[in-house]
């Protein structure tokens, strides 16, 4: 297992990495289609808020990964 430091660093990095990779694969996502104006501030908010409900939920799964994969050791202990 990771020491709580060292796993509250990697969390925070995950997170702002999988807001941002989700912020940029969100770029390609016609908003003209969904909103009047995407230039508005409302569209740039909609926009930012959907890449951090996804990066979000993307980082919650990693980082949850990671506790598994470390927790593996345990298995196979006596």
């Amino acid at each position: 297992m990771l020491p709580i430091g060292v796993e509250s660093a990697l969390g925070i990095v995950v997170a702002l990495g999988a807001i941002a990779l989700s912020f940029w694969a969100l770029e390609a996502f016609r908003w003209d289609r969904v909103v009047r104006d995407p230039k508005a501030p409302q569209a740039v908010w909609l926009r930012l808020l959907v890449s951090v409900a996804l990066g979000g939920s993307a980082a919650v799964f990693l980082m949850a990964y990671v506790r598994w994969a470390t927790g593996l050791v345990y298995l196979f202990q006596r």
